[in-house]
């Protein structure tokens, strides 16, 4: 579980650095995004979900024109069906985050 957690957490930080600006904790929603999506979808489903994340913030197309940061995008209404379930907000291993 917490290569797992690593993996998640690596892909979604080389997303974010180079197209989004971010703070600390966006790291960590984007993480639990990634988890709650795409558990069991291996490195490239977790990617997918990264990928769609950030288009939405980056491209200002209708449904997602107001969409300018990481916790607008992942709490935006019906946007991700992971969001706010038992797997979402079920803690991030720090010790994996952190290094």
């Amino acid at each position: 579980m917490q290569k797992w957690i690593f993996c998640i957490l690596f892909i979604e930080v080389e997303i974010v650095s180079s197209r989004v600006k971010y703070v600390k904790k966006d790291v960590e929603t984007l993480a639990r995004l990634i988890k709650s999506e795409a558990l069991g979808e291996g490195n490239t489903g977790m990617l997918l979900v990264a990928n769609t994340g950030v288009n939405r913030i980056v491209y200002k197309c209708r449904p997602f024109k107001n969409i300018t940061s990481v916790q607008k995008m992942v709490y935006q209404k019906g946007n991700f069906a992971g969001v706010n379930t038992r797997l979402f907000n079920a803690p991030v291993n720090t010790k994996i985050k952190n290094s």
